[in-house]
């Protein structure tokens, strides 16, 4: 975008709740080399072909279970994950699309 490489950066941010004192604001001061970049973008390549490979028949997919834990509670769809692929494809069709949220939708504008 500028013709040269960034790799060192100032990101600021704030709590979503803030308290009015000076903890409120974060500075970080990020830096990243080229075999930094060079990782990101394998990972990112192979989550975008895992996605084109699999988009279509999600029964196929590769399951990461080190996943289902994560942020402090059990996943919704473990039960889905764990049943036959009978069980998957009809739990599939009784599932309803849910109304898009206000975040959802400023994204797809």
């Amino acid at each position: 975008m500028y013709g040269f490489d960034i790799y060192h950066s100032r990101i600021l941010g704030l709590k979503n709740r803030p308290s009015g004192r000076g903890e409120d604001t974060y500075f970080v001061h990020p830096s990243r080399n080229a075999e930094q970049f060079q990782r990101w973008a394998f990972w990112f390549r192979h989550t975008a072909e895992m996605y084109e490979r699999y988009k279509d028949h999600y029964e196929y997919a590769p399951r990461y279970t080190h996943s289902c834990n994560r942020y402090f509670r059990p996943c919704s769809l473990i039960p889905f994950c764990n049943d036959t692929y009978e069980g998957r494809i009809e739990q599939w069709d009784q599932m309803i699309s849910a109304k898009a949220s206000p975040s959802e939708l400023a994204v797809e504008d």
